[in-house]
């Protein structure tokens, strides 16, 4: 499919006492590895936001078969809008999915089912209890030009 998945890895990981979030493990797979493996199922082109260098990715890309970019933030830890901005100038299809590298528990079908319903409209957020999820939501290559 013609959709372009960002994952925002570029994050300082405070919270997790500076242990990047990306190369948590489940079961015996690290986060980022998870996600890229259930985006490419999806996405013709994945964009990794990060701030440390590629290098660390490395084992974590092999044998995923989407063309995968790397786009360190114009402006380093000014969160996840600045690496937003920082990624817009590579997106190159018109459907944008917007994730996070500690969302291990995606699935395919949800993406799929979110794509769907854009259908013309600049964005579809998820609202769970009133609460409006910003991630793990489909945006038009558009909408992303509002944001610089």
């Amino acid at each position: 499919m013609e959709i372009t998945t960002i994952i925002l890895a570029g994050g300082l990981s405070k919270r997790m006492g500076g242990k990047d979030k990306a190369f948590l493990k489940l079961g015996n797979k690290t986060f980022i590895r998870t996600i890229l493996e259930t985006v490419s199922q999806v996405s013709n082109q994945i964009i990794i936001s990060i701030n440390k260098g590629k290098e660390i990715y490395s084992n974590e890309i092999k044998d995923i078969n989407s063309e995968i970019i790397f786009v360190k933030d114009i402006d380093r830890y000014k969160g996840p809008l600045n690496a937003v901005v920082s990624c817009e100038p590579f997106i190159g299809n018109k459907t944008v999915f917007l994730t996070s590298c500690d969302t291990p528990f995606l699935k395919k079908e949800i993406i799929l089912f979110l794509t769907e319903k854009l259908n013309g409209y600049d964005c579809l957020i998820p609202s769970i209890n009133g609460k409006y999820q910003s991630l793990n939501t489909v945006y038009s290559k558009e909408s992303f030009k509002v944001a610089k």
